[in-house]
C-alpha cells in the first residue's frame, strides 16, 4: 500500500484541518495517509510521497512548514512532493507570484511536483462539494 505524509505547519489551524481534509481525500482513495503538524516529522523515507501544507500570511508560508522542507530536503528531493498553501484572507485578494515566492523557491529546492493555492479557512468536517 502506498503511504502518504500530509504534513502542516500552523498558527492558527487552518492548515490543520485543510491537511485533515486532504489526508481523508487520499485514505478514501486507498492510500495509507499519516497527517502530521511538520514539527513531529522526524523522517520521510518511509512514505511513498509527501504533501507539505501551510498558511501564508504576509508572502510568507508557516514556519514550521518552511523548516520541514529545509530539513528534510535531502529525503525530500528523492519523494514526489506538493506544496499547498491556505489563503486566510479568503480570497479577498488573489494571491499573486510575488506573494508566493517563499513556497516557489522551497519547491524549486526539493524539486516539488506541484504547488496549489486554497482560498480561506479550511474545516475537516467541510465537505467538498458543498
Amino acid at each position: 500500500m502506498t503511504r502518504a505524509l500530509v504534513a502542516f505547519g500552523t498558527g492558527c489551524g487552518g492548515a490543520g484541518d485543510l491537511a485533515a481534509m486532504i489526508g481523508l481525500a487520499l485514505t478514501a482513495r486507498g492510500l495509507d495517509a499519516d497527517v502530521l503538524p511538520a514539527r513531529q516529522v522526524r523522517e520521510v523515507a518511509s512514505y511513498d510521497a509527501v504533501i507539505v501544507a501551510g498558511a501564508l500570511y504576509a508572502g510568507r508560508w508557516a514556519c514550521d512548514a518552511r523548516r520541514l522542507v529545509r530539513r528534510r530536503r535531502a529525503g525530500l528531493s528523492r519523494l514526489p512532493v506538493w506544496l499547498v498553501t491556505s489563503d486566510p484572507r479568503g480570497g479577498a485578494e488573489p494571491v499573486g507570484p510575488q506573494q508566493a515566492v517563499q513556497v516557489a523557491e522551497l519547491a524549486s529546492l526539493v524539486g516539488a511536483r506541484g504547488m496549489v493555492t486554497f482560498d480561506g479557512p479550511q474545516r475537516a468536517d467541510a465537505h467538498p462539494n458543498a
